[in-house]
């Protein structure tokens, strides 16, 4: 809510997306990251610039709509490489620790 409250002077804001820990330790805290959709494009360069004082901001996209289907298949494909890479590496390190 405070995000929303600090974004919400500079433009409509069409949708947001707040990441949260799902599983593990920090299940249910906040990643320290979230989306925000605002209406028009030139909208999230003029609020990044007024709000960014003091905050580290990161500002991605820039298109008008929702993201394409395709792109959002790209990035899933990508991160379940990611995730498949990363047990793979947990798997041969926990194989080598036991062999030793």
């Amino acid at each position: 809510a405070a995000l929303l409250k600090m974004f919400n002077p500079y433009g409509k804001i069409v949708s947001e997306d707040f990441l949260w820990h799902t599983r593990g330790p920090k299940r249910g805290e906040p990643r320290g990251f979230a989306f925000i959709q605002y209406s028009t494009k030139e909208t999230p360069a003029s609020s990044t610039k007024a709000v960014g004082e003091g905050h580290k901001l990161h500002l991605t996209g820039g298109g008008i709509g929702q993201t394409s289907r395709s792109a959002k298949i790209a990035a899933i494909k990508n991160k379940l490489k990611s995730l498949e890479e990363d047990n793979s590496r947990t798997k041969k390190q926990k194989q080598s620790d036991n062999i030793s």
